[in-house]
């Protein structure tokens, strides 16, 4: 038996772990490669935490006589990948976001690494994220990846409101919440009728709602089970517990009531109601809508846009020039595409 071996592997555990970006390189004399760490050493030995395969790690006791070279790799090449996916920003992220990330990530980074072959690469990061956080904070936005001054903004304020409804439209929708993103839907053909965000809102619609209405299935489906568990657990409850979670389900149900009544109050604002796995009847009224808004908005998709923001912007530009004669050419043309009031009402010559 032989007493040792140059490599001795004592293999304690075989952990399935990430993979360590700043692990060191031990080139053996024999020319074999070793990525791991160091968990201790003596005089004579390593004791390595070591990558035996892909992502698959083990102790192994290593000879100092047997290691050729021990390559350092800069824990700041690692620290750098988790940057990287900072830009590009997303759009309309609010100035307390950008006030994290630069203090959480860029400005740890450049202080602790201040010797890092990428310090220059954050330092462009950073620039560009104050860059955008000066914009924001002065008023301005960032929307369809391009940043716009408050002054930009003003100039182009109908495309940019109907953008900007169309963003919330498509993040409902990203995330599954369906009766927010058809409520902004309502909103958007209602402010911004004819506009191209409408139509792509609309042409998404017809790919949520049958989602929407297999989701209102099933809680319509499920609401009788879901009744007679909740009484099944009511009943298994102390006397004092059950009290208490009765005046919980009471100020809940209360709660969705004023909602309810709101909306029902105010078809105007939106036809969709809220739901509650508890209420029968919204449920149903919702599933009902389906069928014929699928058929509606598949008639009002195919309808011609209109590029009020073009006669916005002319408008806007014409009165800036002094050219009163234009703007109110362009701006009864405006007006006939039926946007919001408000904006009327700041345009008007």
């Amino acid at each position: 038996m032989k007493l040792r071996k140059n490599i001795i592997a004592s293999i304690c555990l075989l952990t399935l772990a990430p993979s360590t970006a700043s692990a060191d390189k031990f080139v053996m004399k024999d020319g074999s490669v070793i990525n791991g760490s160091i968990i201790s050493e003596t005089s004579t030995d390593y004791l390595l935490r070591a990558e035996v395969t892909k992502n698959v790690y083990a102790e192994k006791t290593v000879l100092k006589s047997s290691v050729a070279d021990i390559k350092k790799t800069d824990p700041s090449i690692a620290a750098f990948k988790k940057l990287t996916p900072l830009l590009p920003t997303r759009d309309l992220m609010e100035v307390n976001e950008y006030e994290t990330i630069i203090k959480s990530s860029l400005t740890p980074f450049l202080e602790k690494y201040p010797s890092s072959p990428h310090f220059e690469d954050a330092e462009k990061i950073l620039s560009t994220l104050t860059n955008e956080y000066n914009t924001i904070k002065s008023g301005g936005i960032k929307l369809g990846g391009k940043l716009l001054s408050a002054k930009q903004i003003e100039a182009d304020k109908y495309n940019v409101q109907a953008a900007k409804e169309y963003h919330k439209f498509m993040g409902y929708a990203a995330n599954k919440k369906y009766r927010p993103a058809l409520s902004t839907l309502e909103r958007l053909e209602e402010a911004y009728p004819d506009t191209q965000y409408t139509r792509k809102a609309q042409r998404s619609a017809l790919t949520i709602l049958p989602l929407y209405g297999e989701k209102l299935q099933k809680l319509y489906d499920g609401y009788e089970m879901l009744t007679i568990k909740r009484e099944r657990a009511l009943d298994a409850m102390t006397s004092s517990d059950k009290i208490r979670t009765k005046n919980i389900f009471a100020q809940e149900e209360l709660k969705y009531q004023q909602l309810l009544d709101s909306a029902s109050n105010n078809k105007k604002k939106t036809k969709w109601l809220p739901i509650n796995s508890y209420f029968k009847e919204p449920i149903m009224s919702n599933l009902k809508m389906i069928p014929n808004e699928i058929k509606r908005i598949t008639i009002a998709s195919e309808k011609p846009t209109i590029d009020a923001g073009k006669l916005y912007r002319d408008t806007f530009a014409a009165l800036a020039n002094g050219d009163y004669t234009k703007a109110k050419e362009r701006f009864d043309k405006f007006k006939r595409t039926k946007p919001p009031e408000g904006l009327i009402n700041e345009l008007e010559p």
